[in-house]
């Protein structure tokens, strides 16, 4: 039986061999990304898997963040992730994140 966690790794490598540049190819948009995960769902992709990646694709890229930094605050604790807020807030932002506030 092959672990989840090899399912996981696998549609997520596919999905960034997709929409990478590759020499030989223009990478694809996520929206044709996501049509062939779904095309593929069941045969080259673990169904739960594909279902799961969907919906983290289709949610707008905010709410993504913003799971995220839940997550985070998860796995570091307090002092530590306010350290990383204070170092965040105080850094100068890169003009390509400017441009998403």
């Amino acid at each position: 039986e092959i672990p989840l966690d090899a399912y996981i790794l696998s549609a997520a490598d596919a999905y960034d061999a997709m929409t990478s540049d590759r020499p030989y190819r223009k990478a694809l948009s996520r929206e044709q990304a996501m049509h062939v995960i779904k095309k593929e769902k069941g045969r080259q992709f673990h169904p739960r898997v594909a279902d799961i990646l969907i919906k983290i694709l289709e949610k707008e890229e905010r709410e993504v963040l913003k799971e995220v930094d839940k997550d985070v605050k998860g796995l570091v604790n307090n002092d530590h992730y306010q350290y990383i807020e204070d170092a965040a807030a105080a850094a100068e932002p890169h003009e390509e994140y400017s441009k998403l506030s």
